[in-house]
């Protein structure tokens, strides 16, 4: 599925990803389109709201200037890119940030214009949370039912249901 937008708004398109500190996969996911301003932080009335003692109230403006984002750290807990730490930078590629030194860590996702053969519109696939997280389900459903304890785990719940027959409850009194 696609849906057209003018050219303007789909350049100002940006997707925010929350990582999973241990496994980099997203854990949380934000489309913001049209918004020449983003407020990220652990304010209610951000755009991002990331609920971390290592962010800042509000940590990090992202803003489309130019034709391009601008990230600006304004938090007293920094920002770092690559593992460097940045006051103000013009995004040019995907980037991913972390929020502090021991904070989280957003993937910025920019969105490319695809100007149709009249360069009047750009179209855009749309992705939904939902689907993004079905299939972050899957992957961790797959994960634990392959894992050595949950093959134990079932096999001894076997055990005891067939064991329920031969079971009285008298006998634990």
């Amino acid at each position: 599925m696609t849906a057209n937008v003018s050219c303007a708004e789909a350049e100002a398109t940006i997707w925010l990803q929350l990582l999973d500190p241990s496994h980099s996969y997203p854990t949380q996911t934000w489309k913001l389109k049209g918004t020449f301003s983003i407020r990220i932080g652990r304010l209610d009335d951000n755009e991002v709201v990331v609920p971390h003692a290592s962010v800042s109230r509000v940590h990090v403006m992202l803003n489309w200037q130019e034709g391009a984002w601008h990230l600006v750290n304004v938090g007293r807990f920094g920002t770092l890119i690559s593992g460097k730490s940045v006051g103000q930078v013009r995004l040019e590629k995907d980037a991913t940030i972390q929020l502090g030194t021991a904070g989280p860590t957003i993937k910025l996702l920019l969105s490319e214009s695809n100007r149709d053969h009249h360069g009047e519109t750009c179209e855009h696939p749309t992705v939904t949370l939902a689907d993004i997280n079905h299939s972050l389900k899957q992957r961790k459903v797959a994960e634990i039912a392959d894992s050595e304890f949950f093959q134990q785990l079932q096999k001894r719940a076997r055990q005891l249901r067939g064991s329920k027959a031969d079971f009285d409850p008298e006998d634990t009194v």
